[in-house]
């Protein structure tokens, strides 16, 4: 599986592919692909940044992942998915 070293030893696997399981989640629930909203900040959410999902770039994130969003909020840190949902008329 697809690897990285985290620190002194220790390993995170991350999956290649998370647009696939969000659409095998949606599928289970009978939700729609294009009613799908991701968040990312790194190269690892790259493949859910691909239409129909509505994708948006953490502020804080990789410059590629910010250039194919459909919008860029603040830094995860700081409240960014909030301002978001709120922005949006989620919350």
């Amino acid at each position: 599986m697809p690897h990285l070293e985290y620190i002194d030893h220790t390993y995170l696997i991350e999956p290649t592919d998370k647009s696939r399981g969000i659409l095998r989640m949606l599928d289970l629930v009978g939700g729609r692909p294009e009613d799908a909203v991701v968040f990312g900040d790194g190269l690892n959410d790259i493949s859910m940044f691909r239409k129909p999902f509505f994708s948006i770039a953490m502020g804080n994130g990789r410059d590629e992942l910010k250039a194919r969003a459909d919008y860029v909020t603040g830094d995860n840190d700081k409240g960014g998915i909030l301002e978001t949902c709120k922005k949006f008329g989620w919350l």
